[in-house]
């Protein structure tokens, strides 16, 4: 018998039923007569609506008319959210009824079908399995990449030679402008010929080209650089002084860890523009390079 419909849509009710029905023929159980069966005879009956019958009484006349064994009835209704399920099967022969479920469900009407699968099985006395009613998703929200923002960064290489390296930087859609400050003592192990104590500061000003929106993912740039420092040798007790300048020419990948906290992993090179090309210390000349390789990984922050 179709479930009469309180509170909601009739053709909801019916498409549940029609669920119900496609469940206990799945089981194998019983043989389910067909629907259309059902509502002719109830039309011939006078029951023009399908829930005009919903007495046991009446619902076991239908079961003898159809000449079947047992027949399953009962109600759905809604209040807001929450669905409310009754249903029942009927001894046809004695009217009584012999098994009785009900139901109570909070969520969208689609995750109903999923219960009839639990009703089904109540109905024929088996262990009812846990079902998992799966919602609608809805879309995923997600922030607008931020169009313009300032950041901080710091590199981890100046500060483990014992000096220091601050950046603020400005970015709009996916370039970055970047202006740095950097002090660094460059280890005894990359100078040459018995020169030691490099000890030099550097100010530059980059322009950076990120790949993906929100200054994430893959980027190159370059720019300008003036290196300015002294240096030693192990038999001389003068110091050498220098300046120069250079042009960076790199690339990376940054990660974000949150929202605006992120890791900046990078390398390149610093060619020599223009300036010392040889540093005078005592009585010894150290040269500089033409190309000066570089890697490092800092960390940053941006608003």
């Amino acid at each position: 018998m179709p479930l009469q419909a309180k509170g909601l849509v009739n053709d909801e009710a019916l498409l549940l039923t029609s669920r119900l029905n496609s469940e206990l023929v799945r089981l194998g159980v019983f043989r389910v007569v067909e629907r259309a069966r059902v509502d002719e005879l109830l039309k011939e009956m006078g029951f023009q609506q399908s829930g005009a019958c919903d007495e046991d009484k009446c619902v076991a006349q239908v079961g003898k008319l159809l000449g079947v064994q047992y027949i399953v009835g009962g109600e759905i209704g809604r209040i807001g959210q929450a669905y409310a399920l009754e249903v029942r099967m009927i001894n046809v022969s004695s009217g009584r009824v012999i098994r009785a479920t009900s139901d109570t469900y909070h969520g969208p009407i689609e995750g109903m079908l999923e219960i009839m699968k639990n009703v089904a099985l109540k109905l024929i006395g088996r262990k009812v399995q846990s079902v998992t009613v799966t919602h609608k998703k809805e879309a995923p929200t997600y922030s607008e990449p931020k169009s313009k923002t300032v950041g901080l960064e710091a590199d981890a290489l100046p500060f483990a030679t014992g000096g220091y390296n601050g950046s603020i930087w400005y970015g709009q859609n996916k370039l970055r402008l970047r202006g740095h400050v950097v002090k660094i003592n460059t280890p005894g192990i990359f100078l040459r010929d018995g020169f030691e104590k490099d000890s030099l500061s550097v100010y530059g000003f980059n322009i950076e080209y990120f790949v993906e929106d929100n200054f994430k993912g893959f980027w190159i740039g370059s720019g300008i650089q003036y290196w300015k420092g002294s240096v030693g040798h192990f038999a001389e007790t003068a110091r050498g002084k220098y300046e120069y300048i250079r042009m960076p020419i790199g690339g990376g990948y940054v990660w974000k860890f949150f929202p605006n906290l992120y890791l900046n992993c990078w390398g390149g090179f610093y060619l020599f523009v223009l300036g010392d090309k040889e540093i005078l210390v005592g009585n010894r000349t150290a040269f500089i390079d033409d190309v000066v390789p570089i890697v490092s990984v800092a960390v940053g922050w941006h608003f």
